[in-house]
C-alpha cells in the first residue's frame, strides 16, 4: 500500500500543519476587517475552516486510495466522490452556521447564512485540489515504480546476455585442455598433474567470479598467466608470452575473463597454424579515463581463415557494449603477419 504523501514523516506533517495555519490566520484576518463579522465569530469560522480542511485533506487520500479509476471504474469515482465531498460539506456547513447561530449576535449569524458560499466554494476547491494532487501523486509514484521494475527487468536480461556470453567463453579451450591432458597422461604424467592444478586454479578464479562483472587488470593478468602456462605446456616452445603493463593500471577494472578469449584468438589462428614460435605481446597503460590493453600477436598470412574466425572477438564486443553502452570499445586490425586487438576499458 502506498504509504500518506503527508503522514509518511514528520517533516510533511510539520509543513501541512503550518500551511493550514497561515490558511486560518489570513481567514480570519479578511473576515474580521472586511465583514461585519465579530472577533469571536471570525475567529471561529476560521478555525472551523482550518480544522475541517485539515482533516479533509488527510481524509481524502483513503478515498483516492480506494475509489480508484482502475479499480471502480471511472463513473463509480466521480460519483463516490461527489457524495464524500457533499457529506463533507454539509457537515461543516451545519456546524458553522450552528454556531453563529447559538453562540454568536444575530448581525453574525444574519451575515453567515447570506454568504455561506464564502465558506462552501473554499471547501469545494480544497477537496476538488486535494483529490487532483493525490492522483497526481498516485500516477507519479505507480510511474516510478514501473520505471524501476522496467530498470530490474532490463538488468535482470543484461545479466543473462552476460551470463550466456561468460559461458561461451570456456568450453573450446577446456575441451583441448582436457584432451591434452588425456595424451599427456601417457606420455607425461608429472606435466599433466600440473596441467590439472593449472586448469583448477583457472576455472576457480572464473567460477568465483560468476556472479561480477568487473575484476582488476592484476586478477585478469594472474589468470592469464595460469591460462598460457596451460597453452605452453600444450605448444611447448612455440608460444613466448611477454607483458609489458604499468604499475598504475594494475588496479584499474575490466570485465572478468575479458582477456582470455583475445589469447585463446591468438592461439587458435597464431600459434596453432604456425610451426614457427609465436610471440605474444601484451601492454597495458593508462590513458586519461581509460584503461588501454594491447595484445599482438604474430600469424602466417598464407594461411587460410579457420572456420569461426572472429566469434571470441564479437563476443567481447557484445559484452562491452552491454556493460559500458559503447560500440567502440575493441578494435583489431592486421598489419604484415601482426594481428593486433586493442581493447578500450572506461574507468
Amino acid at each position: 500500500m502506498t504509504p500518506h504523501p503527508i503522514l509518511k514523516n514528520p517533516k510533511n506533517i510539520a509543513i501541512y500543519l503550518g500551511a493550514w495555519l497561515i490558511y486560518i490566520a489570513v481567514n480570519f484576518l479578511f473576515h474580521y476587517y472586511k465583514s461585519p463579522l465579530s472577533f469571536a465569530s471570525s475567529l471561529t469560522n476560521a478555525l472551523l475552516l482550518g480544522i475541517f480542511g485539515s482533516l479533509l485533506g488527510i481524509a481524502i487520500w483513503y478515498a483516492v486510495l480506494y475509489s480508484y479509476p482502475e479499480r471502480v471504474g471511472t463513473f463509480n469515482t466521480i460519483i463516490n466522490h461527489i457524495l464524500a465531498a457533499l457529506i463533507f460539506i454539509s457537515i461543516q456547513t451545519f456546524i458553522i452556521i450552528s454556531l453563529n447561530k447559538y453562540y454568536f449576535g444575530t448581525s453574525d449569524y444574519d451575515y453567515v447564512s447570506r454568504h455561506i458560499f464564502r465558506w462552501i466554494a473554499p471547501s469545494v476547491f480544497i477537496y476538488v485540489a486535494f483529490v487532483l494532487a493525490y492522483y497526481i501523486y498516485i500516477y507519479r509514484v505507480n510511474l516510478q515504480e514501473k520505471k524501476q521494475e522496467e530498470i530490474r527487468l532490463t538488468r535482470m536480461v543484461k545479466e543473462a546476455e552476460l551470463n550466456l556470453l561468460k559461458s561461451q567463453l570456456n568450453p573450446h579451450f577446456l575441451f583441448n585442455s582436457l584432451n591434452s591432458i588425456s595424451a599427456l597422461t601417457l606420455t607425461d604424467p608429472h606435466k599433466a598433474q600440473e596441467m590439472i592444478i593449472l586448469l583448477s586454479d583457472f576455472l576457480r578464479y572464473s567460477l568465483a567470479r560468476d556472479g561480477r562483472q568487473l575484476s582488476s587488470l592484476s586478477a585478469e593478468l594472474q589468470n592469464i598467466d595460469r591460462y598460457m602456462k596451460i597453452e605452453k605446456i600444450r605448444f611447448g616452445d612455440r608460444i613466448q608470452y611477454t607483458a609489458d603493463v604499468v604499475s598504475n593500471t594494475l588496479s584499474c577494472t575490466l570485465p572478468v575473463m575479458i582477456l582470455q578469449p583475445v589469447f585463446e584468438n591468438a592461439i587458435k589462428h597464431g600459434v596453432a597454424e604456425s610451426i614457427d614460435t609465436v610471440h605474444i605481446q601484451l601492454s597495458a597503460k593508462l590513458e586519461q579515463n581509460y584503461l588501454i590493453i594491447v595484445v599482438q600477436n604474430e600469424f602466417d598470412p598464407t594461411s587460410p581463415s579457420r572456420r569461426g574466425a572472429g566469434l571470441g572477438l564479437k563476443n567481447i564486443e557484445e559484452r562491452l557494449k552491454l556493460i559500458y553502452h559503447n560500440d567502440g570499445l575493441l578494435k583489431y586490425r592486421k598489419e604484415n603477419n601482426i594481428f593486433e586487438v586493442k581493447l578500450i576499458i572506461p574507468q
